[in-house]
């Protein structure tokens, strides 16, 4: 009866703290509260999108079978990966950049990463409705936030990089990364066999670490 009511409110903290870890790192021009909450809807609205479009490429035969091969790559990286962060992109690309704040360089990164919070929030709860072991879903609920926003923090910087270079095939690029690395990522951590599960924590390392950079380096920067 306890698990009932801690784990929605464990899900709902680990959300509100990397949210508010992104809402510190915007120091200089904050981005209004209001946006940052519909940002996270959005994100939640983009993962029952992604359970839908799931749902489908199961109905036509595109099923999950673990196992060591290019055709579970070809399936982490195109059939979870790009349908996820497809669904991402679409509330980032099509209301989060129109917003009249979105005028900074560390914007992109902001909004790209609340949207991919509020995915794991709604990701996570989904999972609570079959999944019996509490400590993975606790495990879940502290870094499937930070894991989610990540991935989705290539296509909101290469969205900023597009604006100052002029060409959407930057934009192209990010994406492509984003859904690319989310894919090796959950090939890698889905296989329970070493060394595997060492190279997504390694993988997840780097990104973490070109974000910190990233972070510094864009810091009360604006938009040429």
């Amino acid at each position: 009866m306890k698990s009932y009511f801690l784990l929605p409110v464990i899900i709902i903290l680990g959300g509100l703290f990397w949210s508010g870890w992104h809402y510190y790192r915007d120091k200089h021009r904050p981005e209004p509260i209001f946006h940052l909450f519909a940002t996270l809807l959005l994100g939640a609205l983009s993962s029952q999108l992604a359970e839908q479009l799931h749902h489908f490429s199961d109905y036509l035969g595109f099923t999950l079978k673990i196992e060591k091969s290019f055709s579970f790559l070809f399936y982490t990286v195109f059939q979870i990966g790009f349908v996820e962060e497809l669904c991402k992109f679409i509330p980032f690309y099509f209301i989060c950049t129109r917003f009249k704040e979105y005028n900074e360089l560390i914007d992109g990164l902001i909004y790209a990463s609340m949207i991919g919070i509020g995915f794991s929030l709604e990701e996570t709860f989904f999972y609570t409705g079959f999944e019996s072991d509490s400590k993975l879903l606790v495990a879940r609920a502290i870094v499937s936030p930070i894991t989610h926003a990540l991935f989705s923090s290539f296509f909101g910087f290469y969205h900023i990089v597009s604006l100052a270079k002029r060409s959407r095939l930057w934009l192209i690029f990010g994406f492509c990364l984003s859904f690319i690395l989310h894919g090796v990522y959950d090939f890698f951590s889905l296989q329970e066999a070493p060394p595997y599960p060492m190279f997504a924590s390694a993988l997840i390392l780097m990104i973490w670490i070109w974000r910190i950079r990233t972070f510094k380096e864009l810091h009360r920067r604006k938009l040429p």
